[in-house]
């Protein structure tokens, strides 16, 4: 069993939900008319998700190629095979579609491999008129966070601050402005470690992986760092943007 066997049943690969995504959604005037990408589609549930309730094409982009092939089978299970068109992003930062062609970049997938508020500025010019970005962000709840805890993101280049400082950020992006706000609750992090050691445990007892797999291995130090240090000390705050 591979990382992306194990991690494909849970759907994501990190903390989230569709409710979650809804939520910060829910204030977007998207339908059939509306073309959407979706950076760092992962598995693909969120980009079919989306084609699917909003009747709408979406552009799905990562940089894994296994990701895509799982994408397109979540939207020819979900109906949605017409809709989600697939795209090979080996850098995020150069979208692979038109200078104003997108009402909305969603980029929720990402915000726990790197820094996608960094990205939004290049991004304006793939926005039409009136159009928006929603993307998340990881912080911290204390200013001082144990090494422990932000080690794993700094070795990927992310710096974990407070709230406040995210929202700084923000405020100093030129052609923005926020306007909806939501934060990842508490029990979806639960949700997703316990569903994880689930699916673990599940696969050494179906026979689908042996109990010293590499997949398993890392999925059980990735459940230990969030008990010991990620509990209560983390959040992950999606962001929605209007293009001025």
């Amino acid at each position: 069993m591979t990382e992306h066997d194990l991690y494909a049943r849970l759907t994501r690969r990190a903390p989230g939900s569709v409710v979650f995504t809804s939520s910060y959604l829910t204030p977007l005037p998207l339908d059939r008319r509306s073309t959407v990408a979706d950076v760092g589609c992962g598995f693909g549930g969120r980009a079919a998700w989306v084609a699917r309730s909003r009747c709408c094409p979406v552009h799905a982009f990562d940089r894994d190629e296994v990701h895509l092939d799982y994408t397109h089978r979540r939207a020819e299970e979900g109906g949605a095979m017409s809709l989600v068109h697939l795209h090979h992003a080996a850098d995020y930062a150069a979208l692979d579609c038109p200078d104003e062609s997108l009402d909305l970049i969603m980029a929720e997938g990402v915000g726990f491999e790197l820094d996608a508020l960094s990205l939004v500025p290049g991004w304006r010019r793939h926005l039409k008129v009136g159009g928006f970005v929603a993307v998340t962000a990881l912080g911290v709840v204390n200013k001082h966070p144990p090494q422990e805890l932000v080690a794993p993101f700094a070795a990927r280049g992310l710096s974990l601050g407070p709230l406040e400082e995210l929202h700084a950020r923000l405020a100093g992006l030129q052609g923005f402005k926020l306007i909806h706000q939501v934060q990842l609750p508490p029990y979806a992090w639960e949700e997703h470690y316990q569903s994880l050691g689930r699916v673990a445990r599940g696969a050494v007892r179906a026979g689908l992986a042996a109990e010293d797999a590499p997949a398993l291995a890392g999925a059980r130090a990735e459940l230990d760092w969030y008990k010991r240090y990620g509990r209560g000390r983390l959040f992950l705050q999606a962001f929605i943007l209007a293009a001025q």
